[in-house]
């Protein structure tokens, strides 16, 4: 993470400094000192919030592959790139923090079930393609620049929260629905996100300024799915058919499957619903619904 000094920071210390000077003149010994020190531990905790890095942390400093070195910088105390006894991202640790700043391609396996696995991931700029690799993030991810997976191989996990800027673009194509899981909410501002299939894995909130197209969303288990946002389905929604999978409408949907809109035995909860799901353009909305 590259960081700079905020003007709201530099301000702040000026105007310690400057409340410090003012009664230096009128306070003396012990009373300065105490005054001094607890100007020191503020600036101490701004410095931590703002600025502090934990050891371990990667990020990217050339355009590369995922398992090459000299892509990588990791934090111990300042920036270096790592050794081989290091690794590259995941492979002997679990990084609290992994940020994309260069064009950088996945060529390796990193694990799905067991550690060490990527905690949080900032996509600042350039595009993380993952290629056909297993991937898992583990905490948060921020999507700013490109995520992209452009091969049908692989399976990809997120078990944190995404959140999709509106300069983002997010592309996956996968062979099976059960490769893409979801276990956190997302936010999505961004129009540009694209996904061949998906399953929600837990119980998850889609929000957002901006619009997905996917053509199928499953369900991994009997869990509710809440749209706050825009959802574009050309397929299938809950084509896995699995009973008590529900889909809770407070944003707009627009299905473009032939087959029946929550499967067989799912459950759709909205303000008006369909005459005939079966239909090959619907828009649900809390209020709306188009035929």
């Amino acid at each position: 993470m590259y960081f700079t000094e905020p003007e709201s920071l530099i301000s702040a210390i000026v105007n310690i400094v400057s409340n410090v000077n003012s009664v230096r003149h009128r306070l003396k010994g012990r009373s300065v000192r105490k005054l001094l020190l607890v100007a020191g531990c503020l600036l101490m905790v701004a410095g931590q919030s703002i600025f502090a890095q934990t050891n371990g942390d990667y990020r990217s400093k050339a355009v590369g592959t995922w398992t090459n070195l000299a892509t990588w910088e990791i934090y111990n105390g300042t920036w270096a790139q790592p050794t081989v006894l290091q690794g590259y991202p995941g492979q002997n640790s679990s990084p609290s923090i992994v940020d994309i700043f260069n064009n950088v391609t996945l060529d390796v396996d990193l694990p799905n079930s067991i550690a060490p696995r990527i905690n949080d991931l900032y996509i600042h700029s350039g595009t993380l393609e993952l290629s056909s690799h297993d991937f898992t993030v583990n905490g948060t991810t921020n999507i700013s620049s490109i995520l992209s997976d452009n091969d049908i191989n692989g399976t990809v996990i997120f078990y944190g929260p995404i959140n999709v800027s509106n300069t983002a673009s997010w592309t996956s194509i996968d062979l099976y629905s059960a490769s893409l899981l979801f276990y956190g909410d997302i936010v999505n501002n961004s129009f540009s996100v694209s996904l061949s299939k998906a399953r929600a894995s837990a119980n998850i909130v889609l929000s957002g300024t901006g619009r997905i197209i996917i053509d199928y969303f499953e369900y991994n288990g009997i869990f509710t799915v809440t749209n706050r946002t825009q959802i574009s389905v050309g397929s299938g929604l809950n084509s896995n058919d699995l009973s008590g999978a529900t889909w809770i409408n407070e944003g707009t949907l627009r299905y473009f499957g032939t087959d029946l809109l929550m499967g067989s035995t799912g459950i759709l909860t909205s303000s008006c619903l369909p005459q005939d799901p079966g239909q090959k353009l619907l828009v649900v909305t809390r209020l709306l619904v188009e035929l």
